[in-house]
């Protein structure tokens, strides 16, 4: 008993050690997906920021061109009509080329590269705005100029196909990195996902663990609280016993009171008493059993080892038999 005792304390123990060392590592794969959920979370928002700050650069360097052809317009409108009201389209587009500008400035100024062509796209817009103003300036009166209107006119259009030569090439590798940026974003949305499942899938399991450990923990109680239930049951009536056989009894009082409690406590309606004597079970005393086969020694003795009673007896066993057939052999007890 202490040899199985101390064997089951130590294979107990060994499964609180696995325990543990389980929860141990699942605990550190959990903060480590949990860690890389949120990199990889933090990294899809800031591709998505990225995506649409570029996607906005474009449509700004749009609206650059598109504003420096109003403000070409707004020109073009007054040389035709010599009236200083053309020229509220023309204010107005520098107002907005420079506004779109600044936009464009304020979306690249963390990147120096892209800050460099931004102050060059600047360059050739203000060359591009001189020709209008020193034009301008030249229909008022105020100052005169040698040349004439097919220079004004070939260098204004070099200007402005560099300059949209210059935006389109800004777009391209705004493009570029739109793309890069996409799939970096694609790539980290399915490292998110992927880490999600891990995740949800490792607290499912633990939930699942715990669920059988508890589990299995009210089953040992159960059983435990069903063993000492039946262990203090038997002892009670043990010292029950006990105490209704104590004192100087005969062997057929004993047997009396013996079958008597059992009676009581096993709630049975009768019962003979045995005692061995020279290798026999010989009856010593009866409860509530009539004497069916007194002249017969299968009721008053049984040898040790003959039929099913003496083999119970002699191997110290309960023998429980169950659906015999008709035409088998006839199994009777003391009783009958």
């Amino acid at each position: 008993m202490p040899h199985t005792s101390n064997l089951e304390s130590s294979n107990a123990h060994n499964r609180l050690r696995g325990l543990d060392i389980g929860f141990l590592i699942t605990t550190a794969v959990l903060l480590f997906n949990g860690w890389f959920l949120f990199y990889n979370f933090t990294n899809v928002r800031e591709q998505t920021i990225a995506v649409e700050r570029g996607a906005k650069i474009i449509n700004e360097l749009d609206l650059v061109l598109l504003a420096t052809v109003d403000a070409e317009t707004g020109f073009r409108g007054y040389l035709l009509a010599k009236q200083e009201e053309y020229l509220d389209p023309y204010n107005s587009g520098i107002k907005e080329v420079w506004n779109h500008y600044q936009i464009v400035g304020s979306l690249v100024e963390k990147d120096a590269e892209k800050v460099n062509l931004w102050q060059m796209l600047g360059e050739l817009i203000t060359e591009r705005l001189e020709i209008f103003v020193n034009r301008i300036a030249i229909e008022r009166g105020k100052e005169r100029s040698k040349k004439d209107d097919l220079s004004f006119v070939t260098e204004g259009k070099g200007i402005m196909d560099s300059l949209r030569r210059h935006v389109a090439m800004m777009q391209d590798e705004e493009r570029a990195t739109l793309r890069e940026t996409a799939r970096k974003a694609q790539l980290s949305q399915y490292y998110f996902l992927g880490s999600l499942l891990i995740t949800t899938l490792l607290g499912l399991i633990i939930i699942l663990i715990a669920f059988v450990q508890v589990r299995k923990n009210q089953l040992r109680i159960v059983r435990d609280n069903i063993a000492a239930a039946k262990d203090g049951w038997i002892k009670e009536n043990l010292a029950n016993l006990s105490a209704a056989v104590a004192g100087d009894l005969s062997v057929h009082n004993m047997a009396h009171a013996t079958l008597e409690k059992m009676a009581e406590t096993l709630k049975t309606l009768a019962g003979n008493f045995y005692v061995l004597d020279s290798g026999y079970l010989k009856l010593a005393g009866k409860y509530a059993a009539s004497n069916y086969k007194s002249s017969t020694t299968a009721t008053s003795s049984i040898g040790v080892g003959d039929g099913i009673i003496g083999e119970a007896f002699r191997g110290n066993d309960i023998q429980e038999i169950k659906n015999v057939p008709g035409e088998y052999f006839n199994i009777s007890s003391s009783l009958g």
